[in-house]
Formats: structure tokens, C-alpha cells, sequence
């Protein structure tokens, strides 16, 4: 039922993206929505076969990288100490997402301004102690963060913590459509014509060509790949041409 669940919803994705999806009279919201990548997302999670891949699928911008090669991947953490599956994919976090991405960039960015930032959950006696509690204190009903929220409600008001989150997220899909887009464009085409068989060209092209005529959202995915081509041209241009000639011989 889950594999029909996601076919379903890819179905629906890709119906949105199409001439007639693009021609019935919906509203911006659902619009967006239907041909945004959170329809995609949703399509994996249901359809996924193990809790490796739910975990994966959650972090994953897309299920199809655009890489030419199948990325080499460090073993993945079970958290097989945990009976429950919240548990489990908490334990994945703590060992591969926050490590990896969301702890070392506010690492990066306050770095690079001189501020010292301090993540005050991470100290060593508060993970070891929310390591031993029970699932029901951690997540109740649709309450995450239960026991928490029990110990805030003692020192800050309600109205500070009771509420949806607020996220960061900037408006990359327009920008590549607009301002950004003679910039994107350069660092593309400089990625095609090396053609040096790290990223599946054909299908880069596609998915631009997918954002630019509005068909998918493809923002997300398109800034990976635009940073990763901006950080090899930055790379190339800092090393020796002795540097190269041994990556070349190496190669």
C-alpha cells in the first residue's frame, strides 16, 4: 500500500508539472505546492523500504543526484539500541545530520564573523540523560520535544515556544529565475564544457530546464549542484599547476 501510496503521489507531481496540470485553475499555494519538491519528498518517505531510506529520503534533496557516479557513503548508524523507530532516527541525527550539516554551518557562519556560538542541548550530561528516557517523554501525540516543553513552560512564556517553527529559508528558486540566473548560467555551461563525467549533464540540463519554464521547483537541488561547481572552479584556481599535474596522474 505504501509503494501505491508513493506511485500515486509521484503521478500527481509530475500531472502538475505537465500542460494540463499547468492549465487548470488553481492557486499560486497549491500550485507551488503540487510542483514543489515537498510533493517528491512526500512520495519517497511513504514509499520507503527500510529505515535507512526513510532516514536518507528525509535529509535527501532529490532521489535522483545528479551525480554521473553513485557517491561513496560512510557505513550508516543503526541506533539499534532503541526499541522505537523515533528513537532510531533520532539516534541517525545525532551521529550524521547535525555532525554533518546543520551544527557545522551555524559553526562556519559565526565563525566567519568572530562569534563564538554555543549549542547549550549538545553538552554531554543532557544527551546522556535524553539517551535513557522513555519514548512517551520525548514525543506525545502530535508534542515533540514533550519534556522539554514541560521544563520551558517553568521559566519562559508559552507564547515563545508554542508556536510553529520559524525557519531561514530563502527564496533560492526565484532568485535562480531572476537576479541569479546570468551567474548560474555561467557556472553550468563552464561545467559542460569540462564534461570531466562527475555530474550526469543531461540531467542537470533537464532540471533547469524544469525550473526555468516553472514545470518543478528545482531551486533546492540546483543550488547543490551550482555551489559544488562554484567550489571546484575555486579549488582549481587555487591549486598549483604542479597540484594538477599529480591530480591528473593520479586520475
Amino acid at each position: 500500500m505504501r509503494q501505491a501510496g508513493g506511485i500515486a503521489l509521484r503521478l500527481v507531481h509530475a500531472f502538475a508539472g505537465g500542460r494540463v496540470g499547468r492549465a487548470l485553475p488553481l492557486s499560486a499555494a497549491i500550485r507551488r505546492s503540487l510542483a514543489g519538491q515537498d510533493l517528491e519528498k512526500l512520495a519517497a518517505l511513504v514509499s520507503a523500504s527500510d529505515e535507512g531510506s526513510l532516514h536518507e529520503n528525509l535529509l535527501s534533496l532529490t532521489r535522483h543526484p545528479a551525480m554521473a557516479t553513485e557517491p561513496v557513503t560512510a557505513g550508516r548508524r543503526t541506533g539499534a539500541f532503541a526499541a522505537d523507530l523515533p528513537g532510531r532516527l533520532m539516534y541517525r541525527d545525532m551521529c550524521e545530520y547535525l555532525p554533518g550539516d546543520v551544527l557545522v554551518k551555524v559553526d562556519r557562519a559565526s565563525m566567519a564573523v568572530g562569534l563564538e556560538a554555543r549549542c547549550p542541548l549538545l553538552d554531554h550530561r543532557i544527551v546522556e540523560f535524553a539517551l535513557r528516557l522513555p519514548p512517551h517523554v520525548k514525543v506525545r501525540g502530535n508534542t515533540s520535544k514533550w519534556l522539554l516543553r514541560q521544563v520551558l513552560r517553568q521559566y519562559v512564556p508559552e507564547a515563545l515556544f508554542a508556536r510553529p517553527k520559524a525557519g531561514f529559508n530563502i527564496p533560492i528558486g526565484a532568485w535562480l529565475r531572476g537576479p541569479v540566473r546570468p551567474w548560474a548560467e555561467d557556472v553550468l555551461a563552464t561545467a559542460r564544457r569540462s564534461n570531466d563525467g562527475v555530474l550526469d549533464q543531461r540531467r542537470v540540463a533537464r532540471i533547469w530546464r524544469e525550473h526555468l519554464t516553472g514545470t518543478h521547483d528545482r531551486g533546492n537541488e540546483l543550488w547543490a549542484i551550482l555551489m559544488f561547481q562554484a567550489w571546484r572552479a575555486t579549488h582549481d584556481r587555487a591549486s598549483s599547476p604542479l597540484d594538477r599535474r599529480i591530480a591528473a596522474g593520479a586520475a
